[in-house]
């Protein structure tokens, strides 16, 4: 019993002081200096308790990757980093202990989406190991504590109805109720996440193992459920079932041939995409602003997303390819599924750049904007996608292709978090007042559009060819807009970056 004991005090009291810090720094606050305080101080716990010997490389750099992309939202006060930032440095946090735990190496880091899946399904055991070990220990003096209240409860709201007449009655209870809200609140949130905390320590040790298996089977297609009857020791004429009822699951996977097929059949529709639109792939200015022709916005739009999720495709099929098909029998089938995942990846790599083309002769005529920028990063994003599949499929032996896959959307969020969105868009729309390209349809501003930027873009202003009244307007702007969105919550805190560069300015 005391050893039972020590275990749960083991278990609850860290589970309870985490659940209490977490729901001090986060709760009712929006995302800031609190949230950088949380992920600094929960790194190098999870460094120390999961794993007693020195971190491994890997889970040194992805606790540091959390701390410098929640660094990124107090450093910047824009609103392009939050909605970056917050969700990079949530999700490499909320991953670091299976990192640690299982001394992940930079080669097995594509195993950690399987891992995370299949710890979040070990939660459900670990659940149950939890409630066992915490069941109580006195049920019959629970049940009168519940028979209790159920009885208890139905009079005194009776009560409390009656006695509301009272002005000072009604005013204490309201009071009352209004400032135990929060109370409540505050040990609900407590309450979540130290049982949150406690389920993913106890998951840990009880990762699925069959989920696991599963996702780390080379066909994901499914299973063949074959019947295979074995002879009787004792009697040679008759077959018998195993104990098992002579069931054995044999992995399931596509011919070189069938899926020659398919990629076949995708690059007949590419190519066909890519002859039906030469003449508008690359025509750039002089295709819109030729007589009757589309204008840039339609020329941008007009299956801009379409493609994207095209490009997206192409290289889900090829790598789906690569887990799926059998090993080719001899090498002429190699060299020709190689040939065709090639030229496969080679028109998706035709019809990205147009996308890319579009994009830029949009900036130039327009100016740049957030969500410009965001397309920009999600080119960019595809484009590493594509270029890793295409190493892997003239380099099928390359076995750190998955560990790429996972660490390549890692990265460019990264740098995007870290991106001065607003200084980039302030100087160069403010850069087109005296060196507008000549494609540019206007040399005017939107100056309604700049005001509406953070203290991020100051920096801009210093430039000698922004006129001064103009600056003195948007710094006007960006300081009402900051003054607006301040807080006297310490844990909201943002922007650090922002003063430091106002004091020295």
């Amino acid at each position: 019993m005391d050893a039972q004991k020590d275990r749960i005090v083991r278990l609850v009291v860290p589970a309870v002081v985490a659940g209490i810090v977490m729901a001090s720094l986060l709760w009712r606050a929006h995302v800031g200096l609190s949230w950088l305080l949380l992920v600094v101080a929960a790194v190098p716990i999870v460094w120390r308790t999961l794993d007693r010997r020195r971190p491994s490389s890997l889970a040194i750099a992805w606790g540091l990757a959390a701390i410098f992309a929640a660094g990124c939202i107090v450093w910047r006060a824009s609103a392009w980093t939050v909605p970056i930032a917050f969700p990079t440095s949530f999700l490499m946090l909320a991953t670091l202990p299976i990192v640690v735990h299982r001394r992940l190496g930079w080669a097995e880091l594509g195993e950690l989406p399987a891992l995370t899946i299949a710890w979040i399904f070990g939660g459900y055991a670990s659940a149950g190991d939890a409630r066992r070990a915490l069941r109580p220990a006195d049920g019959r003096a629970n049940r009168r504590v519940l028979g209790g209240l159920l009885l208890g409860l139905p009079i005194s709201a009776v009560a409390a109805g009656l006695l509301s007449a009272n002005a000072q009655f009604r005013h204490a209870s309201d009071s009352l109720l209004h400032n135990g809200s929060s109370v409540v609140s505050f040990v609900w949130w407590t309450v979540c996440a130290a049982v949150v905390c406690l389920i993913g320590v106890l998951a840990l040790d009880r990762v699925h193992p069959g989920v696991l298996a599963a996702l780390r089977h080379p066909a994901l297609l499914g299973h063949i459920v074959v019947k295979t009857p074995v002879r009787d020791g004792d009697s040679p004429y008759r077959a018998t079932e195993t104990k098992d009822g002579g069931v054995e699951r044999l992995p399931r996977s596509l011919a070189p041939l069938t899926w020659a097929v398919v990629l076949g059949q995708l690059v007949l529709v590419f190519g066909l995409f890519v002859v039906a639109n030469l003449g508008s792939f690359f025509g750039g200015h002089e295709l819109v602003r030729a007589a009757g022709t589309r204008t840039y916005a339609e020329h941008l739009h007009d299956g801009f997303a379409e493609v994207t999720m095209a490009t997206l495709l192409s290289v889900a099929v090829v790598m789906f390819g690569h887990r799926v098909v059998a090993a080719p029998a001899h090498a002429g089938q190699r060299r020709l599924l190689a040939a065709l995942e090639v030229f496969l990846l080679a028109l998706t790599a035709v019809t990205l750049a147009s996308c890319w083309q579009r994009m830029s002769i949009y900036l130039d005529a327009y100016g740049a904007t957030h969500l410009r920028l965001v397309t920009i990063v999600g080119q960019l994003f595809s484009l590493g996608l594509l270029l890793i599949t295409l190493v892997r499929a003239v380099a099928r032996q390359w076995r750190t292709h998955a560990a790429w896959l996972v660490a390549w959307p890692l990265v460019v969020a990264l740098g995007a978090s870290a991106l001065d969105a607003d200084l980039v868009v302030a100087r160069t729309n403010l850069r087109r007042l005296v060196d507008a390209p000549e494609t540019a349809t206007s040399t005017g501003l939107d100056e309604f559009y700049l005001s509406c930027l953070s203290l991020d873009a100051l920096p801009a202003l210093d430039d000698p060819h922004v006129p001064a009244d103009l600056a003195e307007r948007l710094h006007t702007a960006w300081l009402l807009r900051a003054e607006q969105a301040g807080t006297s919550d310490w844990r909201e805190a943002r922007g650090l970056g922002t003063v430091l560069l106002s004091r020295t300015r």
